[in-house]
């Protein structure tokens, strides 16, 4: 069987890519993260683990058969509940709500004059932003290359 995408950055890394990440059923797309609290999965093995399933009341999340698939999120279907991250043995479900950090995100673009977007990386050197980037733009290398030169 093939190694799931983000398994190799995971067990290199210690963490799978942002990429790989994104890549998987479980990452919820731009418009969902936008309407509210959201789950994120960041399930990249495929082993014999379905708590997360079992445990969402709202059916948004499936494994289904065989067991070692990766969860799919449908994110219309997702409240924010929470019950999934507490179901999780690999702690590997939490929830993301955008609107709600919106005026952390307004100071955040008052003091450096960027807008914010979603998702989004900034890079700081001594308080001063030296490199910004979104959606497609936030890539493993984008990001080395600014922390690098930062």
């Amino acid at each position: 069987m093939p190694e799931p995408s983000g398994a190799r950055d995971l067990k290199i890394c210690g963490a799978p890519s942002l990429e790989e990440l994104r890549a998987t059923p479980g990452f919820p797309t731009p418009e969902a993260l936008a309407r509210g609290p959201v789950a994120v999965i960041e399930c990249v093995e495929e082993i014999p683990c379905n708590p997360c399933e079992t445990s969402c009341p709202h059916g948004a999340i499936t494994v289904g058969l065989p067991i070692t698939r990766l969860p799919v999120l449908e994110a219309e279907k997702c409240r924010g509940c929470g019950l999934c991250i507490a179901a999780c043995p690999g702690l590997a479900v939490y929830l993301i709500n955008v609107i709600t950090e919106k005026a952390r995100s307004q100071e955040i673009e008052r003091r450096t004059g960027i807008r914010h977007e979603s998702p989004q990386a900034i890079v700081f050197r001594n308080g001063d932003p030296v490199w910004h980037g979104s959606h497609g733009a936030v890539t493993d290398e984008a990001l080395e290359r600014a922390v690098s030169s930062a």
